[in-house]
């Protein structure tokens, strides 16, 4: 009998994760953060969005990508406006942002791209 019930408890906890998995995978899109500069020494080091109806930005990545690489990041659905910050070979930070009250829409299963090239941040 005690064997039946760990068997039963292990699907029943196995599906609830799978679900909560499923259920956020389905509510979900991508960002694509590409760093298109020339210059080698240009850096996004962190990146930041921030949704239509919310004040304040929320961070979703940090790293190091460098020119010529891109970083592709989940995030729920909804219509963010991205912020990056820019390191160069001197440690200095710029932050960039892809313009006043200008917002993207992120869809399930969809992906969004945002571009660095050396003078700005935009929405492609």
């Amino acid at each position: 009998m005690k064997k039946n019930n760990f068997i039963i408890m292990s699907v029943l906890v196995f599906m609830l994760f799978f679900s909560c998995t499923l259920n956020y995978e389905i509510n979900s899109g991508s960002l694509c953060v590409r760093n298109d500069c020339d210059n080698n020494y240009l850096r996004i080091s962190e990146v930041y969005v921030m949704e239509k109806e919310r004040s304040g930005y929320e961070r979703i990545w940090t790293g190091n990508l460098c020119s010529g690489c891109s970083e592709f990041i989940k995030i729920e659905e909804g219509k963010y406006s991205v912020k990056v910050v820019i390191t160069d070979a001197f440690g200095f930070c710029y932050e960039l942002t892809t313009g006043y009250n200008i917002y993207k829409n992120v869809e399930s299963e969809k992906c969004v791209y945002v571009m660095f090239d050396g003078n700005g941040v935009f929405f492609e």
